[in-house]
């Protein structure tokens, strides 16, 4: 139980709630141009593991997500990750891949091949006073891209973290002009 404003709200399963009163930034602030992408393996005996990356301002990043459902409590889940800086990137035409960089938690790569044209949209944002243009083009969005992967991390504390080897994804490239 808790409050929202004035608002009285009370729980019940599932446990959560998503709450928005108009959140949306009036000049949004420019992202980064480059390339995003995601995805997600096959389910296989109750195990997920999700595949994000992209260009951030401080380099290429690449992560790996793996989800397991626990016998009890009801519903619950256990995810573990690593993200990792310094991926190599490369795309040609509606194929993407990035590979590990050497010396990071994360071993291998993600290839996310894509058929049809891209869907493009345009938007604003705004970079010290002055509105910009932003494009982005998604690919594999309908049909989904095929994903295959053979990325594998190698953490401490949650030992080696991988999943399935192919499922689906997409991704997206932002030019801001």
């Amino acid at each position: 139980m808790g409050t929202v404003g004035s608002r009285s709200i009370t729980f019940k399963a599932p446990d959560h709630a998503y709450l928005d009163r108009g959140c949306v930034l009036a000049r949004p602030p420019c992202p980064p141009s480059g390339y995003t992408w995601g995805g997600a393996t096959r389910p296989s005996a109750g195990v997920l593991a999700a595949l994000i990356g992209g260009v951030t301002r401080s380099g290429t990043i690449i992560g790996l997500l793996r989800t397991t459902r626990l016998a009890r409590p009801r519903n619950a889940e256990r995810t573990d990750g690593a993200i990792a800086k310094g991926a190599a990137l490369s795309v040609s035409g509606g194929t993407l891949t990035t590979t590990a960089g050497a010396g990071t938690l994360l071993a291998g790569k993600v290839t996310v091949r894509t058929t049809g044209s891209p869907r493009v949209s345009v938007t604003s944002c705004w970079a010290r006073g002055t509105r910009h243009s932003v494009t982005t083009s998604t690919y594999g969005t309908v049909p989904p891209g095929a994903l295959t992967t053979s990325l594998v991390a190698r953490t401490r504390l949650t030992g080696t973290i991988s999943g399935g080897t192919s499922g689906f994804g997409s991704f997206g490239r932002t030019t801001v002009r």
